[in-house]
């Protein structure tokens, strides 16, 4: 009995040791992106229609270290709203498109992933909503849409009024994902640490 408690107590070391290297290995990693998107109605990143433009300018060499979570732009609208048409609905699908070129994904290979919304003009308002899921994964990386400007709404940017023009920014959170064996040795290793807590309780008791 005395070697089979003993066994289980050096599992259970054996997975701590585990759970704490994977909690070693996923320090700060410096993550390098960069973001692009087009309307479907132009194929660009341009949109123009009565009397509604707007040009998306992407984010470009952006980077920042994960974890902790960190908050960064995905890009951002330039919009110029005409008053002599542009109260006439609008649609159009966006796509959003993240690169992350550091670190590369499987050597020269980058990483990228779409997220798509819809453009919507009505009246006073432009927004666009962009649809669930509203983030992508890159190794080692996940990238969220963070903003909610219009009705308090995850994932809605709102575009400025048609009486002007302006910058409307997509905000972003970046981190890191997590690794398949790092959640592995966690979901082994917590309830083993327990185990092994009680094998030396039950032996002090015993002594």
């Amino acid at each position: 009995m005395f070697r089979f408690s003993r066994s289980l107590a050096a599992v259970a070391f054996l997975a701590a040791s585990a759970v704490l290297s994977a909690a070693e290995s996923a320090k700060a990693v410096q993550v390098t992106y960069s973001t692009t998107g087009k309307f479907a109605s132009s194929g660009t990143n341009v949109f123009s229609a009565n009397g509604v433009n707007i040009t998306f300018n992407g984010a470009t060499g952006f980077f920042v270290n994960v974890p902790p979570p960190s908050q960064a732009s995905l890009g951002s609208f330039n919009t110029n709203l005409t008053t002599a048409t542009s109260a006439q609905p609008v649609t159009d699908t966006f796509t959003l498109t993240v690169n992350q070129t550091t670190p590369t994904v499987g050597g020269a290979s980058f990483g990228t992933g779409s997220i798509t919304g819809t453009l919507s003009v009505s009246g006073s308002s432009a927004v666009i909503s962009f649809a669930n899921p509203l983030s992508v994964s890159i190794s080692p990386a996940t990238y969220m849409i963070v903003s909610h400007d219009f009705n308090n709404v995850l994932g809605t940017v709102a575009i400025v009024p048609k009486s002007g023009g302006g910058t409307a920014t997509i905000q972003g959170q970046i981190n890191a994902v997590p690794e398949p064996s790092t959640i592995a040795a966690a979901l082994l290793g917590l309830p083993l640490l327990g185990l092994g807590r009680w094998l030396r309780n039950r032996r002090s008791l015993q002594a």
